[in-house]
């Protein structure tokens, strides 16, 4: 078990919550520079290549303990809006929410949750997950966030490998986790209490305004105990929580999406989680009145940091239960959000809602120009990308630049990010004016983050492309858990009782030590660093096809098809061959847009996750069409690969062709490749 054992915390008197520190985007000022001037060292990574200790330092620290991040923003701000529900516009305060944690803490407890426990939840977006994590924090335990989207043996197999004391699910799964073999399994419902705690110390009896301001507070979140415990929310649960954890103790265990094996849980730390916020805190800036709308799982890292972000800064979350790209819109503009995380796809599809609103437009204005009454509906369409919003943070998966040109043209003020599990979200962001200017980028390494190619063990020169290799106060120390397969799974703990770092696992393509070295954490990401430090990422290392002794970048091969003007969206792999040891296959999603957006399908239907979707061969030497869903034809196989051989060498030349309405992703949005490859398969591919 990771982090057995209770350590003390400081005392009650000396845990002051530090300033916060932040300027707007747009601000004369340097935000990482501010950074640097105004805190101290009290977060603490080693860089391997400058052999030095780098620094951060965000709220809730105290030497190299984290204090419970919940109950110093009570003591700070304890009137300020915590979390707002983006559909009925509800609010609690921070102390309302506080209130909350220690009942669901409470709650935990006497089922015998405590310091160093794993617990899991599978919740969906809503104030009963962002609650949850504050609670399992409070008791000293270990999160482990899982999307609530999971069959029932996704959960199961999860739960076991992170050896979880009791799994926690959300309304509408119940049935589903009750044939999980493993942990106990606890509804929410059951840690919440009566019905009378969805109403109690909401702010201002949780009505908003049109315009969504929050008007005051009431509710003391009493959880019994001293005028102290009542005031914080601590509580009788909360007694372990309010010690808080060492830096390099784990606050959660992350599965990272398995888009080419196996899962695997990621070991995140204070530490990291602390370093990550305030490194992007000071790269997108924070103001004291700032909401962030979240409509991403919080069992991915990029639904789960911002939770983590939001109480550290004294932010408010807007909350949006399922992503739907019209909703979304009027939830920022309704909520006055600065800033929202978004997969690719999702923002592919609120500006084409953008798009279809002008387009109305100027129908209603050639048919009626002056204005007349016929323009009944117009009343409805978003008029342009809510003008609040200071920061679009764009990751989960690669954006085309064709993407970020029509962010430039509805003055979307886009973010291209990367990040992933293991660096607890973001190593480098850019900011709108850098990915405008400097096509494919995803910035300059946040503050603390260093980021450098490397190929064959040696750190390459500006605008080299070599493998990715990141250092810093945010990489995980390692993943937690098993190597192999079935019941001879061999606990891979170190000596002290602490998780070691996990190795090759099971043959099943993914890696765990190798991929640390005194260079920092290989991310087994292709790409480079220009000489201005920008980050571009061009592909993935494991993702090269080597065809009769030649190597073929899957990259160059999408570029073209997606450049043919039926082409919306293409995935390209290597397939077992017997001749050539592999061949190139594509999964190839029409939709008569030509170079369009790269991410759009699934993950983002209302919220749903896509696994599988009607799929249809296409021989290379055939002439069947695909029809657009309009029963058009659209493009055949024959008629992509001869458009192919006038821009690749025969060798890159994908032999194997089929058709989606959507590609497979997975619930953090990236394309699983492993359900591309069975599509392949099952069209011919072997």
């Amino acid at each position: 078990m990771l982090g057995r054992g209770r350590r003390p915390g400081p005392s009650a008197d000396s845990r002051r919550p530090a300033e916060r520190t932040g300027t707007p985007l747009g601000s004369d000022a340097s935000p990482e520079s501010a950074l640097r001037r105004s805190l101290p060292a009290t977060m603490r990574g080693l860089s391997p290549r400058r052999g030095r200790v780098e620094t951060v330092k965000v709220v809730a620290v105290l030497g190299s303990v984290m204090t419970d991040p919940l109950a110093a923003r009570v003591r700070a701000s304890p009137d300020a809006t915590a979390v707002i529900d983006a559909a009925s516009g509800e609010g609690l305060t921070y102390a309302a929410l506080d209130g909350r944690v220690g009942r669901q803490a409470a709650a935990l407890a006497d089922r015998e949750v405590g310091s160093g426990d794993h617990v899991a939840i599978a919740c969906g977006v809503g104030t009963a997950s962002v609650t949850l994590v504050h609670a399992v924090a409070r008791l000293g335990a270990t999160l482990v966030p899982l999307s609530a989207r999971l069959t029932a043996g996704e959960l199961e197999a999860r739960v076991r490998r992170a050896d979880c004391e009791v799994l926690v699910v959300g309304a509408g799964i119940e049935r589903l986790a009750s044939a999980i073999d493993g942990a106990p399994i606890v509804p929410v419902e059951e840690l919440t209490g009566e019905a009378s705690d969805e109403t109690d110390g909401k702010a201002d009896g949780g009505e908003f305004g049109e315009t969504g301001e929050f008007d005051g507070a009431s509710g003391t979140g009493e959880t019994g105990g001293t005028d102290e415990e009542r005031a914080t929310g601590v509580g009788r649960a909360g007694r372990a929580g309010a010690m808080g954890r060492a830096l390099d103790d784990p606050l959660a265990i992350v599965f990272t999406s398995g888009t080419t094996g196996r899962p695997k849980g990621v070991v995140l730390t204070a530490g990291n989680v602390l370093a990550s916020a305030g490194a992007s805190a000071a790269r997108l800036g924070v103001l004291p009145d700032d909401r962030w709308l979240l409509a991403l799982s919080p069992g991915s890292m990029g639904g789960l940091a911002p939770i983590y972000r939001s109480v550290l800064a004294g932010t408010a979350l807007v909350l949006q239960e399922e992503f739907d790209p019209q909703g979304t819109l009027r939830a920022l503009s309704a909520h006055e959000c600065t800033g929202v995380s978004l997969v690719p796809t999702m923002l592919d599809r609120m500006l084409a809602e953008l798009e279809a609103g002008d387009e109305g437009r100027d129908r209603d204005n050639g048919g009626n120009r002056d204005g007349g009454e016929d323009r009944d509906d117009r009343g409805d369409r978003n008029e342009g990308f809510p003008p609040g919003v200071r920061s679009v943070l764009l990751g989960g998966a690669p954006a085309s630049q064709a993407l970020i040109e029509r962010c430039r043209s509805y003055g979307v003020p886009v973010c291209p990010t990367y990040g992933m599990t293991e660096t607890a979200s973001q190593v480098a962001t850019a900011r709108p004016a850098e990915a405008f200017a400097n096509p494919g980028t995803v910035g300059r390494p946040l503050v603390g983050v260093e980021a450098v190619a490397v190929e064959n063990g040696d750190v390459l020169g500006a605008d080299e492309r070599g493998e990715l290799v990141v250092s810093g106060p945010i990489v995980t120390p390692g993943y937690y858990g098993r190597t192999g397969d079935g019941d001879g799974e061999t606990d891979r703990k170190g000596g002290d009782g602490r998780e070691g770092r996990e190795g090759r696992d099971g043959g099943e393509g993914t890696a765990g030590s190798e991929r640390f070295t005194e260079h920092g954490f290989h991310t087994g990401d292709l790409g480079y660093v220009d000489q201005a430090g920008r980050v571009f990422v061009t592909g993935r290392l494991d993702d090269r096809i080597v065809t009769g002794g030649q190597t073929v970048d899957p990259e160059e091969v999408r570029s073209v098809l997606r450049a043919h003007p039926a082409v919306r969206d293409a995935a390209v792999l290597g397939l077992d061959d017997e001749q050539w040891g592999e061949r190139v296959g594509a999964l190839v999603v029409t939709g008569g847009v030509g170079g369009g957006d790269a991410e759009t399908g699934a993950n983002a239907s209302g919220g749903k996750h896509t696994t599988e979707g009607g799929s249809r061969a296409g021989r290379v030497n055939g002439a069947n069409d695909h029809t657009d869903d309009g029963g058009n034809a659209a493009v055949s196989a024959a008629a992509l690969e001869a458009f192919c051989r006038e821009r690749l060498a025969r060798y890159k030349l994908p032999r194997t062709i089929a058709f989606a309405e959507a590609l497979p992703r997975t619930n953090s949005g990236t394309v699983d490749r492993v359900a591309v490859a069975r599509r392949l398969r099952d069209a011919g591919g072997n």
